[in-house]
């Protein structure tokens, strides 16, 4: 789950995101985007920021980990900043994205302002249960 905690402390601003996941939490949010991927063209796209934050490199390996149960679905994993740009220049080439919630919350609607065709978006939050 994704938080910012401002505060304006002697003049001085400053802000802290933080995002904490379990194993179990992206096994089930992962498995839910898989399934659906399953009725749909069988892609699935995993999007995190696992080149700069410790919780997403648990997110990709627990991803590419589930991915192993579900040898018909196609999963790819992009970084943020480059998948935005590709969502922007080609919105068709999408169909079901899974990313955490701090990604997933900068660009949703992307993909639906930009192509006649929406994808499926899933994020911890979407997907039942709870988020920590």
């Amino acid at each position: 789950m994704a938080c910012l905690d401002q505060r304006r402390q002697r003049g001085l601003t400053a802000a802290l995101n933080t995002m904490r996941y379990s194993e179990p939490e992206v096994e089930r949010i992962a498995r839910v985007a898989f399934e659906l991927a399953r009725t749909r063209r069988r892609r699935l796209l995993s999007i995190d920021k696992s080149n700069v934050l410790e919780c997403s490199r648990l997110w990709r390996e627990v991803v590419t980990r589930i991915g192993l149960e579900f040898p018909d679905v196609q999963l790819s994993h992009m970084y943020v900043d480059s998948a935005a740009m590709s969502l922007v220049l080609k919105p068709a080439d999408f169909d079901v994205i899974l990313t955490e919630n701090m990604s997933g919350i900068s660009y949703r609607t992307r993909p639906a302002e930009s192509s006649d065709r929406s994808g499926c978006w899933l994020r911890p939050a979407l997907a039942g249960g709870r988020s920590l």
